[in-house]
């Protein structure tokens, strides 16, 4: 999984994006075959009234681009709420992904059964 990290406004990156890291490869883990590309933004200004901002950018395959963003006091805070939040989205689209290919299954099946069989065959089979 290839994370790009973009930080404005801290002086500790090494330590940031090994935070960064570590929360996404926990957090993203579900759909981490179908995640092509993950972006962060962080931004964090001490004089703002928002304090520290942290955008996730997350590209998938075969599903529409997913992206949080999370204002906090702490910039850490704002980090570990976005990558949760990332991961809880993902899970929800890895539930209604499996659910739509189970629902699909049932189609098939009901699709390929078999029309049910005549009275008077059923009748001759309890005779024999």
């Amino acid at each position: 999984m290839n994370i790009e990290i973009q930080a404005n406004g801290t002086t500790a990156l090494k330590d940031v994006r090994q935070f960064v890291e570590s929360r996404a490869n926990v957090a993203l883990k579900v759909l981490r075959d179908q995640i092509s590309h993950v972006s962060v933004f962080l931004d964090y200004a001490a004089h703002s009234d928002k304090g520290a901002r942290c955008l996730v950018l997350i590209r998938l395959g075969t599903h529409p681009d997913v992206e949080i963003e999370i204002n906090d006091a702490n910039l850490f805070n704002a980090i570990q709420l976005a990558m949760d939040e990332a991961g809880w989205t993902l899970a929800d689209i890895l539930m209604r992904q499996q659910s739509s290919l189970i629902q699909r299954q049932f189609e098939i099946i009901d699709a390929l059964a078999l029309p049910p069989k005549p009275a008077a065959l059923v009748a001759s089979e309890r005779a024999a």
